[in-house]
């Protein structure tokens, strides 16, 4: 039997750009209505119509994507009915009612980035703040009411490229991992480089920022002469040397702590 709508029913069994970037998604501003032996069905409700056509797009979904008012503004809605992508989701950790319950998923390192590009494109934001003396500010922030899973995104963040995290409760019960204009020009560079899905509107407000310099602090790598965003004034080596540098820095304290021992022998 034909199905009416199709979709690539193998799509979050392989490791991609866009699969980590619209598992992202899901985790957060998207979900999952799972009933055992009943219901299977992915959903999004988005007031953002260009999202909504990107992630159909990138799961080979001919979905119909639905309009409706919500309090005097558009929503669009995508519905994907399949039991073998849901499976697969709840593989990955995703759960029905997952707002409380995020847990970090198994994702291969190289696809981190994705993951947090489609995480930030559904609870992040970055906006241009006014400050005195005419001075214009970056900032940016990831939004959920799950504490520990802002913990370990900024752990993530800090292991790559030396973002300190700072998380704090904006609302009762809703937190915000933020981070400031020098920073935020750092994750904007980690999270795009390379990127061939995500939001335009919101690439292009961290590019807007960058282009009137807004609060952004410019430095080349000591150890390749890339250029790095200069987060703090300890900071030499971009992310890929300074795992180098640490790790021959380990190897010349191993050569030093093997020949003490050799000479007590």
């Amino acid at each position: 039997m034909n199905k009416k709508y199709q979709v690539n029913e193998n799509f979050f069994k392989t490791w991609t750009e866009e699969s980590a970037y619209i598992l992202g998604w899901i985790m957060s501003d998207g979900c999952i209505n799972y009933i055992p032996q009943k219901k299977y069905e992915i959903r999004f409700e988005l007031a953002d119509l260009e999202a909504i056509q990107k992630i159909r797009k990138a799961m080979g979904s001919n979905h119909p994507i639905r309009e409706r008012n919500d309090k005097g503004s558009k929503l669009y809605g995508l519905y994907i009915n399949s039991k073998k992508l849901v499976k697969q989701l709840l593989d990955l950790g995703v759960h029905p009612n997952k707002a409380k319950r995020l847990n970090w998923p198994n994702i291969p390192k190289e696809y981190e980035k994705d993951f947090i590009r489609g995480f930030f494109d559904g609870d992040g934001s970055v906006r241009i703040n006014n400050k005195k003396n005419n001075r214009k500010q970056l900032t940016s922030f990831f939004g959920s009411i799950c504490k520990p899973f802002l913990e370990k995104l900024g752990q993530v963040l800090r292991d790559e490229i030396e973002l300190i995290p700072k998380i704090y409760e904006d609302t009762p019960g809703f937190y915000k991992l933020h981070y400031g204009g020098k920073e935020s020009h750092a994750l904007y560079r980690y999270m795009y480089k390379d990127a061939t899905i995500y939001l335009n509107r919101k690439k292009e407000k961290f590019e807007e920022a960058i282009e009137i310099k807004a609060g952004i602090g410019l430095a080349k790598c000591k150890r390749c002469g890339e250029e790095i965003v200069r987060t703090s004034n300890r900071q030499k080596w971009c992310a890929d040397c300074k795992k180098e540098v640490l790790r021959e820095q380990w190897r010349k304290k191993y050569q030093r702590q093997k020949a003490r021992r050799s000479q007590k022998i």
